[in-house]
Formats: C-alpha cells, structure tokens, sequence
C-alpha cells in the first residue's frame, strides 16, 4: 500500500490532491453522459456530458494552473462529523476487537493520477469509511440496512487505491448523541468487486486522457496568444508606433509573414 503519511484537514492532504482523482471526485468523473430524454434514441457518444463531470474537469484544471486548490463549503454539522471520526474508529475497534489505523492519503498502485483517503486501515486487508451524520440521516441508514449508493463509487475507489491486498471495506455511521448505545453504530460490509475496480480504472483513465488533453490546449492556446501579441507589437515598432492594427492595415498574412 502506497501511503503518504498526509492526513486529512493538513495543508498538504489538500495540495497532494491537486490533479488527481480522488475517492471524493470519481464518481463524478466516471459518469460520463446524460440518458435520453423519453422518445429519443441517440447513441452513447452523440449524448452530452454531464454537468458535473464537466465542471470538475475545469475544476481540477484550474487547481493545475493556479496551485491552488478549490474551496469548499463546511458547515457546523460537516465539523462535528470530522470530529467524531477518531471516536468512531475507537468504538469500532472495541466492537470487534479490531486494529485499526489511521490512513492518510493512498495514491493507486499502478496511476500516478489516482488517489484516495479512507478513514482507516483494518489490518491486514480491510478499509473503514466512516460518517458522523445528522441522528435523522443516522436513523435512515440503519433502516435502509444498506450503504447509501451515493457511498459506493467512493468506497471502490479507496479499495482500487489502496491495492489487491484489501478485501473489503466497512461503512460506519456513528452517532453518539444517541441514549442507546445499541443504537449508536450501524456497520455494512461490502466486499470488493475486482470487475466493477477495472471498470472504474477504465472509465478513470478515459477522464485524464480527456483532462491532460485539455489542460495541453489550454496551455497551447495561450502560448500562441502570447506570440501573436509579441508579433503584432513587432510589427508597429517596424511601421511606427499606431493605436489598432487597422490603422497599421495589419493583416493575418502579414502576421504568418513575420512568424
């Protein structure tokens, strides 16, 4: 297991991501088209890509060219959650007398590109991805019986990331606030899918293929931009200082006779 030691909220958790999918982005990054609206029967390829998956691309495109990464709304409830993770983890291991570490950021065995952040290691072969909602959402979760299935891209990913060596992982919804503390800590296994791991590789694949090329034009795009400003300056300090190139009668063919 490839782990770097950087834990999330660090600095460097947030930098380390830059450019990469993670457990929190791939899902978004997979799905790539919208379905058809009732009547049509246009082909996989001829559908538009989804908003979100567009906007991400530009998202982690701009955290590239700037450094930077993009900020995100944390409310009262999302702090007191990050709060409660080491508790979960406590209770958890006393449960099922379980040795669980803290896990940092994981990048993927075999894509430079890929990484994820589960919330704990079960040695030798497990993973933990736990949340501390709102007692109403808790409750849900314990109804429904299963992982929510907003949860379950992220949760392969994390075993993709981390290697073939993890088995399975185990979502934990953990509410202290509960009197009852039977009622306290609902756990779902789900065990990993080597087939549905491959196809997430593919379709992860496909998204920085599409990313690098992006961010290239871009970057390609620009530079022309700069050359042609430069070309343009040229050719009024040769002619004379002018305000428009109209004025000066500069053409495009004189641009590419410059060039």
């Amino acid at each position: 297991m490839n782990f770097l030691g950087i834990y999330y909220p660090e600095p460097e958790w947030y930098q380390a991501r830059i450019g990469l999918v993670t457990s929190s982005k791939v899902h978004d990054a997979i799905t790539k088209r919208q379905k058809n609206k009732a009547g049509e029967k246009k082909l996989p390829h001829e559908l538009p890509e989804l908003a979100a998956r567009a906007n991400l691309k530009r998202q982690m495109i701009a955290e590239m060219l700037t450094g930077m990464t993009t900020e995100h709304y944390v409310s009262a409830a999302m702090d007191w959650g990050v709060a409660q993770e080491p508790h979960a983890r406590v209770r958890y291991e006393y449960q099922f007398g379980a040795n669980v570490e803290p896990l940092g950021l994981v990048m993927h065995p075999t894509n430079a590109r890929a990484a994820a952040t589960a919330d704990g290691w079960v040695k030798e072969n497990g993973l933990l991805e736990i949340k501390c909602p709102e007692t109403y959402t808790h409750l849900e979760y314990m109804e429904s019986g299963v992982i929510p299935s907003e949860y379950l891209d992220q949760i392969d990913w994390q075993m993709a990331c981390a290697g073939p060596e993890i088995e399975w992982c185990d979502f934990v919804s953990y509410d202290p606030r509960i009197e009852a503390e039977e009622l306290q800590l609902f756990v779902v296994r789900r065990e990993r899918h080597q087939q549905r791991i491959e196809e997430m590789e593919a379709l992860v694949n496909d998204f920085l293929d599409e990313l690098i090329q992006k961010f290239e034009a871009i970057k390609r795009n620009a530079k022309k931009q700069t050359v042609s400003e430069k070309l343009r300056e040229s050719i009024k300090q040769a002619r004379g200082q002018y305000p428009t190139d109209e004025e000066l009668g500069i053409t495009e063919d004189d641009i590419r006779e410059f060039a």
